[in-house]
């Protein structure tokens, strides 16, 4: 089973689910992903190399239902890179064999008339430069070795990108979350009001004027601006939520009174949260 570090996905998902979403163009190559249990963030490129060659995915497909398309920007100007290359290659195989070919063969594979005069005149005497067309090698042909190292340090080169690349990605999405865990932190907190009497509340923008009478361990009453009193039973638990009575709410603000021990006396405990 995997995590995703992604919107939408908060539950672990098996390779094939994941390789079904990738197909289907909702996840990302350098979409973070780890295996469950583990701490270290991996990408999905890392964890399923495999997914990114799969000819069968079309890239041109309409995005249907929200889907995230795929970035194919990078897989084009690799596939363009190489292709340039393949197409040198080929070109100075030709130019060598166009050039090294009727210099010593004939077409029934033997020396032919005009290798025999080609090699005289190279080898004459006469010729100032027969020892150095003969002795020296012609350095503007590209060899195979040094091709291939260029395409090695080319690919390492575009490996290095991409890494870091990915990297930023998910540390972007990392630093995201903290803040909203942090600003979800911010608009929560506890405080102390005295029994019977009308305390200034904001909440959700506005303010209400909100008296709390204690009526026993079961039962209080919450007047709100001055209307009608309402009763409201304790929620009786053991901790967090479960000894919270909601009294107001706001849109996504929500006050709560707090079935504990206030540290004053004469006071009780309000809790306000946006959820």
């Amino acid at each position: 089973m995997y995590d995703l570090l992604v919107d939408g996905y908060h539950t672990p998902l098996t390779a094939a689910q994941i390789a079904e979403r990738f197909h289907a163009g909702r996840l990302l190559r350098n979409d973070p992903c780890k295996e469950v249990g583990k701490t270290a963030w991996r990408t999905l490129d890392e964890l399923f190399p495999l997914l990114k060659y799969d000819s069968s995915i079309d890239l041109t497909a309409p995005n249907i239902g929200g889907a995230r398309p795929h970035r194919s920007t990078t897989n084009s100007t690799e596939i363009t890179r190489r292709a340039v290359l393949i197409g040198v290659l080929v070109a100075l195989f030709v130019l060598s064999t166009f050039l090294v070919g009727p210099s010593y063969f004939s077409l029934g594979g033997q020396p032919g008339t005009a290798s025999v005069r080609t090699r005289a005149v190279a080898h004459s005497p006469m010729n100032p430069h027969s020892q150095s067309a003969t002795s020296t090698p012609d350095s503007s042909v590209a060899h195979p070795p040094e091709v291939t190292r260029l395409l090695q340090e080319d690919q390492a080169r575009h490996l290095q990108e991409t890494k870091l690349a990915e990297q930023q990605i998910i540390e972007e999405r990392l630093r995201a979350q903290q803040q909203q865990t942090q600003s979800r932190h911010a608009a929560e907190h506890e405080f102390s009001v005295p029994l019977g009497t009308y305390t200034s509340v904001s909440l959700g923008g506005y303010q209400y004027r909100i008296a709390i009478h204690d009526d026993g361990p079961d039962e209080i009453r919450v007047i709100v601006n001055g209307r009608p009193a309402v009763r409201l039973q304790k929620r009786n638990g053991f901790e967090g939520r479960d000894i919270e009575t909601p009294i107001l709410a706001n849109g996504t603000a929500h006050l709560y009174y707090v079935n504990t021990i206030s540290d004053h006396v004469g006071h009780c405990t309000l809790h306000l949260r946006d959820e």
